[in-house]
């Protein structure tokens, strides 16, 4: 459970909620430079592969009603997948770099934060 935790904080880097998060961690003006950057660039990361998500899905979603061969299909859902999975490693390698940034009080305050957010 502690990944599910891990990941909801980053699931939504395209909204101001996890910088609001954060705030309540006391962090240093260096300390919020540093996770603005690393937002940043893993959002612009994330836009650019959600944007062909759309585009895949779309194309399968066409070829399920059309005359497509089987394995045809299977092969766009695995291109599907992999992107996915992408995705996820993107958010996973922002949360880990934004990690660094924390100390070991704030990772602490973090994860009651999210567990009292999660629990409501």
């Amino acid at each position: 459970s502690k990944t599910i935790i891990a990941d909801t904080s980053v699931t939504s880097t395209e909204s101001k909620k996890p910088f609001n998060l954060l705030q309540q961690l006391n962090l240093t003006s260096e300390q919020q430079r540093q996770i603005r950057r690393i937002h940043h660039k893993y959002r612009q990361k994330i836009r650019q592969k959600k944007s062909s998500l759309n585009l895949l899905q779309n194309q399968l979603s066409d070829m399920m009603v059309g005359t497509e061969k089987v394995e045809l299909i299977r092969a766009k859902n695995e291109q599907l997948l992999a992107l996915r999975q992408e995705i996820e490693k993107l958010r996973f390698e922002s949360m880990l770099a934004t990690r660094e940034i924390l100390t070991i009080q704030q990772r602490m305050k973090f994860r009651e934060i999210m567990e009292s957010q999660l629990a409501q």
